[in-house]
């Protein structure tokens, strides 16, 4: 398997069905540009790191967690949106960073317009310097600016038509091998090219 190494100011998508190492991939990726002294900002959708992985911290790496909504907030779902958005615009006027989404279809409904500074982020972020990793389970339920301009996909075991159907619309024909995969097993495609990767040699 050729080396990752991505740039600081890249794009790239991490598509798969749970527990297929999509998660790995993109911590291990993570770790390697604070390796680098990039600063990291994780937005830590489904509030995982620090209780599932306590080791996961470093002076360069800031962990957002979605706060808890109380009952009485009406349109919860609008409200997690907005406070997406603000640490997007934070990330936004900082610029020379990287953004790691953990579950960018929380925020990216493909039938609505994105968030404004997401779109900034997923539209303009390169030309400030943001780099921005996203995973999503189900990437046709995320929007078509979250997924154009994308440097990278990294794609493990997929098998809904819908979403190979999608996948296929910014790749190709290579998004036909995704049911095929196994765990942990991925391709990534870069600049036209695709190659199937083994696991990586990674530990929590």
């Amino acid at each position: 398997m050729t080396e990752i190494r991505l740039k600081h100011n890249e794009k790239s998508m991490f598509v798969g069905v749970n527990d297929m190492g999509k998660s790995v991939l993109f911590r291990y990726l993570i770790k390697q540009y604070l390796a680098s002294g990039v600063q990291v900002l994780l937005y830590d959708s489904e509030r995982e790191y620090g209780v599932k992985y306590k080791s996961f911290e470093h002076p360069k790496l800031k962990v957002i967690q979605p706060p808890i909504v109380p009952d009485d907030v009406k349109n919860i779902d609008q409200h997690l949106i907005d406070l997406f958005d603000k640490t997007c615009r934070q990330v936004w006027d900082r610029g020379k960073m990287v953004m790691a989404i953990e579950s960018i279809d929380f925020y990216s409904d493909p039938k609505r317009d994105l968030p404004p500074f997401l779109w900034r982020l997923e539209n303009w972020g390169r030309n400030r310097g943001i780099g921005i990793l996203q995973t999503s389970r189900r990437i046709a339920s995320v929007h078509k600016d979250c997924c154009g301009l994308n440097r990278h996909w990294f794609l493990f075991h997929c098998y809904l038509p819908n979403d190979i159907k999608y996948i296929r619309s910014f790749i190709g024909k290579t998004a036909n091998q995704l049911p095929k995969l196994e765990p942990h097993h991925f391709i990534h495609w870069s600049g036209g090219k695709a190659e199937l990767c083994n696991p990586i040699p990674y530990e929590e």
